[in-house]
């Protein structure tokens, strides 16, 4: 009988090894140390690029191939993504997903790999990376006093949402928009 595995969502900070937390070198270090014997990592490139960083000897599967399919709906990618891990998962493997960034922060992928594993029963470990947004409103000299719009580009472009002019806005997913995916 196989043992239980499990499914990990680790967010490595926005793009830089700096921004990481100890709890997610601590879990690269560990994914290294297991060897792929019953540990896989997978992550794209850019999330490849900064765990190597840390952990130079981590194997790390490519999802790039997901992405890179003409004429799919990243809604599609996002499905296939959680079905996948979740199986992988549910066969015995230690899963560690890595995603640029929080992994609840404008992440459409792990929401889809929460819920598909809510309904299979089955427990996600999210550890949790800062956000670029933490950066950007250090950046700008936010004093938080006049309110702030935090919307998708998706929202503005396709969804009708009006910005106020009163309130300073800060748009995310840009790249989303304009690869043509959704």
């Amino acid at each position: 009988m196989l043992d239980d595995g499990s499914l990990t969502v680790v967010g490595l900070g926005p793009s830089r090894p700096e921004h990481m937390t100890a709890e997610a070198i601590s879990v690269l270090q560990k994914a290294a140390q297991a060897g792929g014997k019953t540990t896989r990592v997978y992550g794209l490139a850019h999330a490849r690029e900064v765990a190597r960083q840390i952990v130079p000897n981590l194997k790390i599967q490519s999802l790039d191939y997901l992405y890179a399919l003409d004429g799919v709906a990243r809604p599609v990618v996002y499905r296939d993504l959680a079905e996948q891990l979740v199986r992988k998962a549910k066969a015995g493997v230690h899963v560690v997903y890595l995603v640029a960034g929080s992994p609840l922060f404008y992440n459409d992928a792990v929401l889809k790999i929460r819920r598909l594993a809510a309904k299979e029963q089955m427990f996600v470990r999210l550890v949790h990376g800062l956000s670029f947004v933490e950066i950007v409103l250090e950046r700008v000299h936010w004093r938080g006093n006049q309110g702030l719009q935090l919307y998708s580009a998706w929202n503005i472009a396709m969804d009708g949402i009006k910005l106020s002019t009163s309130a300073p806005a800060l748009l995310c997913q840009l790249g989303e928009f304009s690869s043509g995916g959704d």
